[in-house]
């Protein structure tokens, strides 16, 4: 029993020893980096930050322009003909949305009476 214990023991060491030594080695980011990092927010920060600050309904236009591989930018560079035919789909689908979320309510309401 003894032999096993001490086995066990220098195994258990050893396992301590690995995981409390560094085994990579990260470097600090330099001045520069950190000056950088400090002075811009990430863009993905930003986005949602500009995101937030839009209205329910510029939030709607944006993630439907995304949902369908477009851009505001992308928007303005179409046509005017091009413009009309995205937006006139794009009330479509919301007229589509409210639609379905009256049905269901309907449905909820009938379930409960």
């Amino acid at each position: 029993m003894e032999i096993i214990t001490v086995g066990c023991q220098s195994r258990q060491s050893a396992l301590r020893q690995k995981i409390t030594s560094p085994t990579i080695a990260i470097p600090a980011p330099s001045a520069d980096a950190a000056a950088t990092i400090a002075a811009a927010p990430p863009a993905a920060e930003q986005e949602f930050m500009n995101f937030m600050k839009e209205t329910p309904s510029q939030q709607y236009e944006d993630l439907w322009l995304q949902q369908h591989g477009l851009t505001k930018q992308s928007l303005a560079a179409m046509s005017p003909e091009d413009q009309k035919k995205i937006m006139d789909k794009m009330k479509q689908d919301i007229e589509q949305k409210i639609k379905d979320a009256m049905k269901k309510q309907d449905q909820r309401v009938n379930i409960l009476t």
